[in-house]
């Protein structure tokens, strides 16, 4: 009996303590339970936080996305109308100048008969200097490429530090489409230079040229990508490789191709003379010879003088290649309509020689050396327009 009470005394000792154990396995979990329920609390609550903020950017980035278009938009339309007044002024200080002449009357044409304009948007990607030159050049030296493009103002990018980096500088072009316009697009190209800062000063060490023939091509595409060889100035091998996009408007190719129908139409203009010589007069053109070339160059250069008159396509000399007198001997003979609109038009307008240069490297330049403005008036009084005049530089100095 008294071995049986011990049994059952010793069996109660050891539940006991098993319930003791599970309570404290109990309390334990409840606790490990309780820092990963208040955990959770913590992230919903970083996660609340989290989406507010993130909508709140979107919005913010919604709102600057509108202004900047609207902004874009404002500062096209201000473009226009500054480039506008440009036109009316210029047109203005000529009849200023020519005091004799009758007073030019402004007038504003429809919407429809203003000169075409388009955007050519020029977009630099990525920019690579060859191994070659990477030991030479260092990865950390700084440099930036300059843009030159028809008679816009130069552009520039920021400071590029890497040696091989993507980029994202783009430009806009607004041009007019113009004879003069498709003649650059032929013969001349987007000059990119490519400079290093020195000091104060900066070092030109590659220069390349992307060619825009492309844009004359009939029925290409809205846009052209490729890359440009950067040539080194110092040896002339490859120095790096530019990625670049263009992007040109939708009515370039329509206005280019509207002017080549006029160009075209013009060269024929007139072929056969009528019996009846009244309804034409004569008027011809003869440029000799241009002096003082080596105030310009010391090196013999290959020149030419250019001038457009009245609706004809510009008309270009020979080159001739000197370097102090250049012999153009040139003589062209234009028939046209004698009709009271000519007489008005000897009387108000004005001839212009340019002095073109051929030369592949045009670096402070588009190839006009110089250029000489003659009024026209004197012819309206069937006295002729000769002698030697002076040609003005670009700066405002004679040659």
């Amino acid at each position: 009996m008294q071995t049986l009470f011990r049994n059952t005394k010793k069996n109660e000792n050891l539940r006991g303590k098993e319930a003791k154990r599970w309570q404290k396995s109990y309390a334990e979990l409840y606790d490990e339970l309780e820092k990963v329920r208040n955990m959770l609390l913590i992230q919903h609550n970083i996660n609340q936080k989290q989406s507010t903020e993130i909508n709140l950017l979107q919005e913010e980035l919604d709102r600057a996305k509108n202004k900047y278009g609207s902004k874009l938009e404002e500062m096209k339309d201000k473009l226009l109308d500054k480039h506008k007044k440009i036109l009316i002024l210029e047109e203005q200080i000529r009849s200023i100048a020519y005091g004799q002449q009758k007073p030019i009357a402004i007038q504003g044409g429809k919407p429809e008969d203003a000169a075409p304009f388009t955007d050519i948007s020029v977009h630099l990607t990525h920019i690579a200097v060859c191994d070659d030159y990477i030991a030479k050049f260092s990865a950390n030296s700084p440099y930036f490429l300059s843009l030159e493009f028809f008679d816009f103002e130069l552009q520039t990018t920021p400071i590029i530090q890497k040696s091989a980096t993507s980029l994202d500088f783009t430009t806009i072009y607004n041009v007019i489409v113009s004879s003069l316009f498709v003649h650059y697009l032929k013969s001349n190209g987007l000059t990119i230079e490519m400079y290093t800062p020195r000091g104060t000063s900066y070092d030109l060490i590659a220069a390349g040229v992307i060619s825009l023939r492309p844009l004359l091509q009939k029925g290409g595409t809205n846009k052209y990508e490729g890359y440009v060889k950067l040539i080194s100035i110092e040896s002339g091998l490859i120095f790096a490789n530019l990625r670049y996009e263009i992007n040109i408007a939708n009515d370039l190719e329509k206005s280019i191709a509207m002017y080549e129908k006029l160009e075209a139409a013009q060269k024929v203009l007139p072929i056969e003379i009528p019996p009846d010589q009244s309804e034409f007069e004569e008027l011809i053109i003869m440029v000799n010879r241009c002096t003082g070339l080596r105030n310009l160059s010391k090196v013999p250069m290959e020149t030419c003088i250019v001038y457009e008159f009245f609706s004809f396509s510009p008309y270009f000399t020979d080159y001739v290649t000197s370097s102090s007198i250049a012999e153009y001997n040139s003589k062209r003979e234009w028939k046209l309509s004698a009709k009271e609109n000519l007489h008005n038009y000897l009387e108000e307008a004005e001839i212009t020689f340019f002095l073109f240069e051929n030369s592949p490297e045009k670096k402070d330049h588009d190839g006009v050396l110089a250029m000489l403005s003659l009024p026209l008036a004197p012819l309206s009084a069937n006295r002729s327009l000769k002698g030697s005049f002076a040609m003005v530089k670009r700066f405002g100095t004679i040659i």
